[in-house]
């Protein structure tokens, strides 16, 4: 299976040895429609939609069959436009997105898989900060998103898709578990707020 996803993606791209800091590559997609599941897919809205403006500063544990990685992002969101910075920990930039009314532009360094794209990073980070019927919206059709107890599922065709179960999730803090059933990776986040409100 060619992955194409955002866990496996980066948990292969994290295992290089060389690091190399300069901006190799730069991708830029229009309305694009990402694969969240086998046959799902969700519609990254154009302009994103985020209510409110605030940064956050996220650290991400990966596991993707016995692969563990660990990465941080800092997310910039806002109503208008969405810019995320991934790193290593502590360590070199691995890509830079930003997503606006008019495209969504990803800037990679050497680190990033040349599969890796901005589009399904931003898939993962809109499933677990954007509401549940904002994400409805952009589902495919058959797709459906619930949340109750803690616990936010997207389901089609009778199986789970993905879930994202929340431990803890307060205005400033949000600690959660995305689980992409049909992609097999998960991954831990913990995810502060740093500015706004």
């Amino acid at each position: 299976m060619r992955f194409r996803r955002f866990g496996a993606m980066v948990l292969a791209g994290l295992g290089l040895v060389v690091i190399v800091t300069g901006c190799a590559t730069r991708d830029t997609a229009r309305s694009p429609d990402v694969a969240i599941g086998s046959g799902v897919s969700l519609a990254l809205p154009m302009p994103p939609g985020y209510p409110r403006k605030i940064t956050v500063l996220q650290t991400v544990q990966g596991a993707y069959g016995d692969q563990r990685r660990t990465f941080q992002s800092v997310i910039s969101l806002s109503p208008d436009t969405v810019q995320v910075i991934m790193t290593l920990p502590g360590g070199p930039r691995i890509m830079t997105i930003h997503w606006s009314a008019e495209r969504v532009t990803t800037e990679r360094t050497a680190l990033a898989p040349s599969d890796l794209k901005g589009e399904n990073v931003l898939a993962d980070i809109m499933i677990t900060l954007w509401d549940a019927a904002s994400i409805g919206t952009a589902l495919s059709s058959g797709a459906t998103i619930t949340e109750a107890d803690g616990i936010r599922t997207i389901r089609s065709a009778g199986r789970d898709v993905i879930t994202v179960r929340y431990n803890d999730k307060t205005d400033d803090t949000k600690r959660m578990v995305l689980t992409n059933h049909d992609f097999g990776y998960e991954l831990a986040i913990s995810s502060q707020r740093t500015e706004g409100g």
